[in-house]
């Protein structure tokens, strides 16, 4: 046996594994499917076999002469085998090992942990569980954990091991469960580093027939009724499906609007699959309704109750029947009205629109056309003009339509979006060279900070609307994590206009303000800096100046152009 034991360290060593099912607790005359799934080989490559150790007994082959109560089957593409034993008795209560070789000398390569197998009629003991810590000496980079099951029965029972993270650990040491006073105990070993002690925790947790599997919550679904069935039978059937939940108790509730409610329900369960000594089951409830109950709007609630918890799911408000709501937003332009215009369009997959129609939040309607020509379209559409209060309060309008194919209507909610914030505007003077040296200039005017994007820019000239265009304006760009925007506009003013004392105004129409906000700037060409005069000598016999507020001028008899006029101009320039 030791020898034994130390090629099945030499299997591990190698990565190559046989991983068993856990151990099973079961009344004679009852039967029992084992598995071994095999990982790092090709279990074509190699010979299965099955070796069972009754309890005080030595190895038993399980070959020709358990024929008839053993059969061996396999699962090439998932590398399982498995062991089916029907008929069990008592004495054959083993430890059950998945072995495999592939020498033709019938040593064995590989081993499986073992699955403990227990035939008796006996009640079953749950066991009670104690830590145990290292307390001598050892590596000193690793440190023994111990977890000892005491006072149970029957002796079959499965330790398992974890940290804080939930993370399973495998790489630990199962002794046989030994009998004291007519009960039973176990102990299992786990090695870990010493730096994993002291930032985690450690749980070891039994799996024993006297034990009842932690409760697993369902998945849960509900499915809404269909339209065929409401155009046809005018009647809507909903289902709510919970899978995967254990234990197999549970109640399903159904409720309307939030109150339970007594319809016809219909309720079945099943077994949906077993693993792991786990069996899960599955629940469906039918709830079946008149079609005039689902298309009032209501809420139908799928409501289940079980060891884990209360769940609960609702089907969607209405069937939707492919009909798409486009609402058509009013123009920069628009929002600056005492009347502003909202448009409802809605599209279908098939024709025959009865009618559509707009109402208020409490159902008034305000709006409607039932017109012949709706039944040969694919679109209809309608307008409607609220007020400027309506629109600064973000009034709450619904658009509804009727069609052929709804059992009843189908409609959609308009609201304007977050309430609006004013724009911040600067207007910034042309530069000095620009003021010198360029034919025309330019007026900046930064508008800032508002929302929502939709914004009017105008310029005036002394108070009159200048055409468009003179200036140009840029889109409305939204700040980095900021839910408000910024532009500018640009206006040309050419030196043409120099003569006249005028002003600029940068006029700004935002739905945040009722009035237009306005900045204005004047003499536009003014010198906003001092002149230094110096004294030259002309030799020109004729130079005349002139002086004007805020400008200079020269005049000069000279028919052509000499050394005076230049030194004149340079003398601008640097004033």
């Amino acid at each position: 046996v030791d020898s034994l034991k130390f090629i099945n360290f030499l299997g591990i060593c190698c990565d190559i594994r046989l991983d068993q099912s856990p151990s099973q607790v079961i009344k004679p005359g009852d039967s029992v499917k084992l598995s071994c799934k095999t990982s790092e080989f090709n279990m074509t490559s190699y010979y299965m076999h099955w070796i069972r150790q009754k309890p005080g007994k030595g190895l038993e082959w399980i070959g020709n002469s358990l024929k008839g109560q053993f059969t061996l089957t396999e699962d090439v593409p998932t590398s399982t085998q498995f062991l089916e034993a029907k008929n069990l008795r008592a004495e054959d209560t083993a430890v059950y090992y998945c072995i495999n070789h592939y020498h033709c000398d019938y040593y064995f390569d590989y081993w499986g942990k073992g699955t403990e197998v227990t035939v008796t009629s006996a009640t079953a003991t749950a066991p009670t569980l104690f830590p145990l810590a290292q307390c001598g000496s050892g590596p000193r980079d690793m440190l023994t954990l111990g977890c000892m099951a005491t006072g149970f029965t029957p002796p079959s029972i499965t330790f398992k091991w974890k940290d804080s993270t939930k993370t399973a650990l495998t790489d630990f040491i199962q002794y046989p469960s030994v009998q004291s006073n007519g009960k039973y105990m176990g102990v299992s070993q786990l090695s870990i580093k010493k730096a994993d002690w002291d930032t985690k925790d450690f749980v070891c947790a039994v799996e024993h027939s006297a034990v009842p599997p932690p409760p697993i919550s369902p998945s849960l679904y509900v499915m809404t009724p269909s339209k065929e069935e409401i155009k046809d039978n005018q009647t809507a059937s909903f289902a709510c499906l919970a899978s995967g939940f254990s234990p197999k108790e549970y109640k399903i509730t159904w409720l309307k609007n939030n109150k339970p409610i007594s319809e016809e329900v219909t309720d079945f369960c099943q077994d949906e699959q077993k693993g792991q000594g786990t069996t899960l089951y599955s629940a469906t409830s039918f709830l079946k309704v008149n079609e005039s109950d689902w298309t009032d709007l209501s809420e139908y609630t799928c409501q289940f109750e079980h060891k884990t918890g209360t769940q609960t799911k609702t089907g969607d408000e209405c069937v939707k029947y492919d009909l798409e709501f486009k609402f058509t937003e009013p123009t920069s332009e628009d929002i600056l009205e005492e009347e502003i215009p909202i448009t409802c369009e809605v599209k279908a997959k098939e024709k025959g629109f009865a009618s559509i129609k707009w109402m208020k939040e409490d159902n008034t309607v305000i709006y409607e056309d039932k017109g012949e020509h709706l039944k040969n379209t694919f679109t209809v559409s309608a307008q409607i003009r609220i007020t400027k209060d309506e629109w600064i309060k973000r009034t709450l309008f619904i658009c509804s339509v009727e069609h052929k194919d709804l059992p009843g209507s189908d409609q959609e909610t308009y609201q304007r979006n977050n309430d609006p914030k004013p724009p911040s505007i600067k207007l910034l003077r042309p530069s000095e060279s620009d003021l010198l040296e360029s034919e025309n200039v330019t007026l900046l005017c930064l508008v800032s900070g508002f929302f929502p994007s939709d914004v009017i820019v105008k310029w005036k000239h002394d108070g009159s609307d200048l055409p468009s265009s003179r200036y140009s304006n840029g889109p409305s760009v939204q700040y980095a994590g900021s839910s408000t925007y910024y532009m500018n506009s640009r206006l040309v003013v050419p030196k043409a206009e120099s003569y006249q004392n005028s002003n600029y105004s940068c006029v700004v129409r935002h739905e945040s303000s009722d009035t237009p906000i306005e900045r204005t700037i004047d003499q536009v060409f003014g010198k906003t800096f001092d002149i230094c005069i110096i004294n030259i000598i002309l030799k020109c016999p004729s130079v005349n100046l002139l002086w004007f507020l805020d400008k200079m001028w020269s005049y000069t008899t000279c028919k052509n152009l000499g050394p005076h006029r230049q030194l004149l101009q340079k003398s601008a320039r640097f004033h």
